[in-house]
């Protein structure tokens, strides 16, 4: 299994022509946080140029979610429902393309949103914040050892 990388490093060039949903907490910031790095901005930017870039959040501070998408120069999906809930796909005034992908941090909400939309999903490297609640670290480490034993019996290694 290749290993994962921050969303600042990912290999991007190729992306071109897709509909991105991409993750806010845990992929751009720390979860519930504020700040991105440069090159995090700049990777969204370049990815802003050849796709239709959507962040979404399943944290309900939309000021927070709009700022950060305002900042960034791209869309914010504004739902009631949370990921992985198709249901979000009927904010859009005009559904975007349908070659998706969805780039995140964890399996369980990004994943499988995006196994429920017909999206390629691209997993990311989750971005710790220092005061991250032990409980917090508990879902990641749950959410990790789902994805490892997904992607094994995928690729039927059990």
């Amino acid at each position: 299994m290749k290993s994962e990388v921050y969303f600042r490093d990912l290999e991007v060039s190729s992306i071109e022509g897709k509909t991105i949903f991409l993750d806010i907490d845990g992929t751009l910031v720390c979860d519930g946080g504020y700040d991105m790095t440069l090159e995090d901005v700049m990777k969204v930017q370049i990815l802003s140029q050849k796709n239709y870039v959507l962040l979404c959040s399943n944290k309900k501070d939309h000021a927070r979610n709009q700022k950060l998408a305002e900042s960034l120069g791209v869309s914010y999906i504004n739902s009631p429902f949370k990921k992985p809930s198709r249901k979000i796909l009927g904010y859009f005034k005009e559904l975007p393309p349908e070659d998706r992908v969805i780039i995140g941090d964890k399996y369980m909400t990004d994943g499988v949103f995006a196994h429920r939309i017909g999206a390629h999903f691209l997993k990311v490297k989750r971005i710790r914040g220092q005061d991250e609640l032990f409980v917090t670290r508990i879902i990641y480490a749950l959410d990790d050892l789902i994805y490892f034993l997904q992607t094994r019996v995928r690729n039927n290694f059990f």
